[in-house]
């Protein structure tokens, strides 16, 4: 998917795919956005403090991680998001 760093760079797309007569009506839709690329690596080559998403964290072996109780009627709220995801699922069928 190509992506753009201003209007001008949309404009001149669609014109050279001789759909000119769309520029206007795309441009109003163009947001502003943050592209995230993700490459895929094995953690161990990577320093410590690196940024990254996933993967192990750059914790020192001995670290307790952080864990609290269950909900107490964690299966409700789970039923309750699944028919949430299932409505909005079905917004795009």
């Amino acid at each position: 998917m190509p992506t753009f760093s201003s209007l001008d760079e949309i404009s001149q797309s669609l014109k050279e795919m001789q759909v000119p007569l769309y520029v206007q009506e795309v441009q109003a839709t163009v947001r502003p956005v943050v592209l995230f690329t993700r490459r895929q690596m094995p953690d161990d080559p990577l320093p410590t403090c690196t940024s990254k998403v996933g993967g192990f964290p750059d914790l020192p072996i001995d670290f307790p991680w952080p864990e609290r109780p269950a909900f107490p009627d964690a299966e409700r709220r789970a039923e309750q998001f699944r028919r949430e995801a299932e409505r909005t699922r079905a917004l795009f069928e």
